[in-house]
C-alpha cells in the first residue's frame, strides 16, 4: 500500500520515518481502586470471580453455597387498646423486616422495620387481622408468609390510651413527626423514650402530634406516649405500648 498526499510513492514506513509520537498529555498513573465501600458485602458461590475480588479488596464474602435454609420467624402479640404489639424471633442475617396483611385477599406490605417488633395501630375493637412478617436478606425478601397470625385489640368502645395514627419521616432532616388520637380527660401527653432499659421523658405537649429534634439517620428509638388525666400520669401497659421509630 502506497500513501498519496503531499509526499506521493512513498511507504508508510517511509512516511513516518523520524517521526516521535507525541507523550500523552494525562498518562494514567492513578491505582486501581475497589469499586465497592469498605463495608460491603459480596454475595456469591465459592471459586468464583465473587470470591476472588473480595479476597483482592478485603472485603467481606458471604457464600450462597453454605447458606442455612430460611426459616421464618415465629410472631406473637399483645393486645392493646386499639392496637396489637407484634414480636418475632430474630433471624440471622436479617437487612430488615416486612409486617404485612392479608388485605382484600392478597398479601400487602404495611410497613418495613429493622427491630424485631411492631405495634400495630388503628384497630378496631371486635375485628381481627391477618398479618404475617417476611424478611429480607441479602437485600432479597424472603417471602414465606407461613409464620401467619391473626391479631385482635383490646374490645373497648373508647381508647383510654393514646394510640399513634400516623408516622411521618424527613429524609432531609432526619426527624420523624408522630401524631396520635386525643384521649378523653386528657391535659397534656408525655413523650418518653427508653434508654438503658430505663423510661425517661423526652418532653411535654398538650397537642395530639409531636416533632423530634434533628437526629442521626440510622438510629432507632423505643418509645410511648401517655396522657396525663386528672393531674396523674397514666403509665398503664407502657411496655405494651411502646414502639420503635428508625430514624430515616
Amino acid at each position: 500500500m502506497e500513501v498519496i498526499g503531499a509526499y506521493p510513492h512513498k511507504t508508510p514506513e517511509q512516511f513516518t520515518s523520524g517521526l516521535t509520537p507525541p507523550q500523552p498529555l494525562r498518562p494514567l498513573k492513578d491505582k486501581p481502586k475497589c469499586a465497592f465501600g469498605e463495608n460491603c458485602v459480596i454475595y456469591g458461590h465459592a471459586g468464583t470471580e465473587a470470591e476472588s475480588y473480595a479476597d483482592e479488596w478485603g472485603l467481606e464474602f458471604v457464600s450462597l453455597d453454605s447458606t442455612p435454609k430460611y426459616t421464618a420467624p415465629t410472631i406473637t402479640f399483645e393486645k392493646c387498646e386499639g392496637c396489637a404489639k407484634l414480636n418475632w424471633t430474630a433471624v440471622d442475617g436479617a437487612e430488615k423486616y416486612g409486617v404485612v396483611g392479608w388485605i382484600n385477599n392478597r398479601w400487602q406490605l404495611i410497613d418495613q422495620c429493622e427491630d424485631s417488633s411492631y405495634l400495630l395501630n388503628n384497630l378496631k375493637a371486635g375485628s381481627s387481622y391477618k398479618v404475617a412478617v417476611v424478611t429480607m436478606i441479602g437485600n432479597e425478601w424472603h417471602k414465606d408468609f407461613s409464620n401467619a397470625i391473626t391479631v385482635t385489640p383490646l374490645n373497648s368502645a373508647v381508647s383510654k390510651y393514646p394510640n399513634v395514627t400516623n408516622i411521618k419521616y424527613s429524609d432531609k432532616y432526619h426527624q420523624f413527626k408522630l401524631e396520635w388520637n386525643a384521649v378523653d380527660g386528657a391535659t397534656q401527653y408525655g413523650i418518653a423514650v427508653k434508654l438503658a432499659g430505663k423510661w425517661k421523658v423526652w418532653t411535654y405537649t398538650d397537642k395530639n402530634n409531636f416533632i423530634s429534634p434533628k437526629l442521626k439517620a440510622g438510629s432507632t428509638a423505643e418509645i410511648v406516649i401517655c396522657a396525663k388525666i386528672n393531674d396523674e400520669w397514666d403509665t398503664r401497659k407502657i411496655n405494651c405500648r411502646s414502639f420503635v421509630v428508625t430514624v430515616k
